[in-house]
């Protein structure tokens, strides 16, 4: 409902809200290029600005690979950055990208002692070799990660959830049933 929404999204804009601080408050509402009757319906409005950002999969790649790169970022964060571009690689295909840079990964956090993360990204080779289909290497990587998953007297049962999880479906497909339970 367009026309509903417009008149909405106006409404809310034009209404006087009673607290000090709501006078302060931001809105952003999306449009649909199909239909833009919100952009119609707020032309004449102040205080309203349009913004049309590019999120093809191409310019949020772009995004990641500017915060990997950017030097004066924190560590982690450029690193959580690289994570969404190993796992994007993987889902498009490009894999021997996608094991490089979960080697970074795993590098970086098996020598700062981060144990969690470092199975984090074994799980994620693991699952870029099941793609492969080289299971003699997703079972190496699943193997490994199961160590570092289960580390620590309260480790992230998650984690380990999903490497044990990624260990049985391998059996399974390798029709090993019996450890695949």
């Amino acid at each position: 409902d367009h026309v509903g929404y417009a008149a909405f999204v106006q409404g809310v804009l034009e209404h006087e809200f009673p607290n000090p601080w709501c006078h302060h408050l931001r809105f952003i509402a999306r449009e649909d290029p199909e239909a833009p009757l919100l952009s119609k319906a707020l032309a004449s409005a102040t205080s309203i600005d349009f913004f049309e950002p590019d999120l093809s999969t191409k310019a949020v790649e772009r995004s990641f690979e500017g915060d990997v790169e950017n030097d004066s970022l924190p560590i982690e964060a450029r690193l959580n950055s690289l994570m969404v571009l190993a796992a994007t690689d993987m889902a498009h295909g490009r894999f021997e990208r996608s094991l490089e840079r979960y080697s970074l990964i795993l590098k970086y956090y098996a020598g700062v002692g981060n144990h969690t993360m470092a199975a984090i990204a074994l799980n994620g080779m693991g699952e870029v070799y099941d793609r492969m289909e080289d299971h003699d290497r997703a079972n190496q990587a699943f193997q490994a990660a199961l160590i570092p998953a289960s580390h620590g007297e309260n480790p992230a049962w998650q984690i380990f959830q999903n490497v044990s999880l990624n260990l049985a479906n391998l059996r399974m497909k390798q029709g090993n049933f019996e450890q695949s339970g």
